[in-house]
């Protein structure tokens, strides 16, 4: 079954919502070769010609294409961007089997991307937590003030102001949807497991600032783009996503010497976290991680 030629027109508007986020993806997993890339980019401004000239051009791609791009449009992140997508696969049935377990055993019989955090924050879920979630959370009263209250409490001496100034240097991550490995890393953290121990006069664990923020002005301090690149991409602050592609974009551009410059800095700032993890993962505990997210 062919099912772009299928769901063509609803697909169209679905995807015209936020067409360079589709397209990023569709690139990244060589759906459509760089020509096309280029092409299609080229119709931004057209947002209905553009999802429909991808649609077309991924169908006569061959099954194995549209296949790939079906299994995409399931993923839960592409879903956290186009909510209608879900309308198109819906779930299917499974048997119903009788709850027989003990309920207080329940939260260790789900799997571990499935679990829920308790506490003060139990209606937030790790797995496909997005910023608009946590945003709401905050924006109820009085929680936001608490969990800044319990982490001042928790936390050494003067930890706070160096967090505080710490920030100051990053900015939150335009996406957040965290997969199971990125669950996986944050449960088995030593020192996020330490934090999270009943007590206080704790250290702030670093994962968490990697997992949550980025640096300020990365691309602007290596110079692996112009100033005037850097201003214009910073005029498209508003648009995380299009500044992030257009910057994508204009490092492939510059040549295999900025590409490679620019992946190595990549691994730089991703080796704090990738070097805590392996000595995470040897002291571990051999069943589940912190449950009580609480600060």
């Amino acid at each position: 079954m062919d099912f772009i030629l299928k769901n063509k027109t609803i697909l169209a508007e679905i995807l015209s919502a936020a067409t360079s986020f589709i397209l990023q993806h569709v690139q990244q997993k060589k759906l459509i070769s760089d020509h096309d890339y280029y092409e299609l980019k080229g119709l931004s401004e057209n947002p209905n010609k553009m999802t429909a000239e991808l649609l077309d051009k991924l169908r006569a791609r061959g099954q194995d294409t549209r296949e790939k791009f079906t299994d995409l449009l399931k993923e839960e992140f592409i879903w956290e961007q186009y909510p209608r997508l879900r309308e198109l696969f819906p779930p299917e049935p499974t048997d119903s089997v009788p709850a027989q377990e003990d309920q207080t055993d329940s939260d260790c019989l789900l799997p571990e991307k499935k679990r829920k955090t308790s506490g003060t924050n139990s209606d937030l879920t790790l797995s496909g937590l997005t910023w608009a979630k946590l945003e709401q959370y905050i924006s109820q009263p009085g929680n936001g003030e608490k969990l800044i209250e319990n982490l001042e409490k928790k936390l050494l001496a003067d930890t706070m102001s160096k967090l505080e100034a710490d920030l100051k240097s990053k900015t939150p991550k335009g996406n957040l949807s965290l997969n199971f490995e990125a669950i996986y890393k944050l449960e088995t953290n030593r020192e996020l497991t330490s934090f999270l121990k009943p007590g206080n006069g704790r250290k702030f664990p670093k994962i968490v600032i990697g997992t949550f923020f980025n640096l300020r002005k990365d691309r602007e301090q290596e110079k692996l783009i112009s100033d005037r690149n850097y201003n214009e991409l910073k005029s498209l602050s508003e648009h995380p996503n299009k500044m992030t592609a257009e910057l994508l974009d204009k490092l492939r551009a510059k040549g295999e010497d900025t590409r490679e410059k620019f992946t190595d800095l990549l691994k730089e700032e991703h080796k704090k976290i990738k070097q805590t993890v392996i000595v995470c993962c040897q002291a571990a505990p051999a069943e589940g991680g912190p449950k009580n997210w609480d600060v």
